[in-house]
């Protein structure tokens, strides 16, 4: 009887031992989606987002996401490929008519008498495409020796796909003046640059700049009025998201 009690006070024991458990409230802190481990037939490119969010342990801007789903060097939209014209995705309005860039051309000879004929003048076009815009405009003015001469031609362009396609498109050719090593467009004579910004491009002159289509383009930040006031929106992985 004593050793069928003992017994009965252990059992009892171990139970109520089984039972005593320790609560955190962890109400406060972030806490990021579960995700599995599994192979998923992600791209390349989804697989970097997600890294980027994972190591973060939260969400991104929308600005972050369009700069790389855009410019990613590995897989972003227009890094890569030529997304332009009749075998791309979309077509401008210089790929329809050449008197686009032709119309563009005459504004940019008169602005430039405007500025006095100044001997050198910076043209600038931001997100030059395939080039189509500016070597209508060149071919326009070719004929008006003054303008052309003193025009240094500037591409902000990151895609090193584009800079070749704008370079086969404006006729451009590489030569050497002295020790100097420039590439030319043959279509007026004009030297040509190309640069990933526009803060890269040189100061110090009068300055043109052409950006069709461009700013539609760009990374933005959103934001949404609500009962706490503005909150930015942010790009985050679903619960389920591997």
């Amino acid at each position: 009887d004593d050793e069928a009690e003992d017994d009965k006070l252990q059992g009892s024991s171990s139970d109520s031992g089984a039972r005593l458990s320790i609560s955190v409230d962890r109400a406060g802190l972030y806490s990021p989606p579960e995700h599995s481990h599994e192979p998923s037939s992600d791209s390349d490119l989804v697989k970097h987002l997600k890294s980027i969010i994972k190591f973060r342990s939260g969400p991104i801007s929308i600005a972050e996401y369009m700069e790389e789903v855009l410019t990613n060097p590995q897989s972003g939209y227009y890094m890569n490929r030529d997304v332009f014209g009749e075998s791309g995705d979309f077509i401008t309005s210089p790929e329809v008519s050449q008197m686009f860039g032709e119309l563009i051309g005459v504004w940019a000879m008169c602005l430039w008498e405007q500025m006095g004929k100044p001997e050198k003048v910076n043209l600038i076009e931001l997100g030059p495409g395939r080039g189509t815009l500016l070597a209508d405009l060149l071919r326009g003015s070719a004929k008006f020796v003054n303008f052309t001469k003193a025009l240094n031609i500037n591409l902000v362009e990151c895609s090193p796909t584009l800079q070749k396609v704008q370079y086969n498109t404006l006729k451009c050719e590489d030569e050497s003046v002295g020790d100097e090593k420039r590439t030319v467009s043959k279509l007026c004579g004009a030297p040509v640059y190309w640069h990933a910004s526009l803060v890269q491009v040189p100061s110090g002159f009068p300055t043109i700049i052409v950006a069709h289509e461009f700013f539609d383009a760009l990374p933005i930040h959103q934001f949404q009025k609500g009962s706490r006031g503005w909150c930015e929106k942010m790009v985050d992985l679903a619960g389920d998201s591997s």
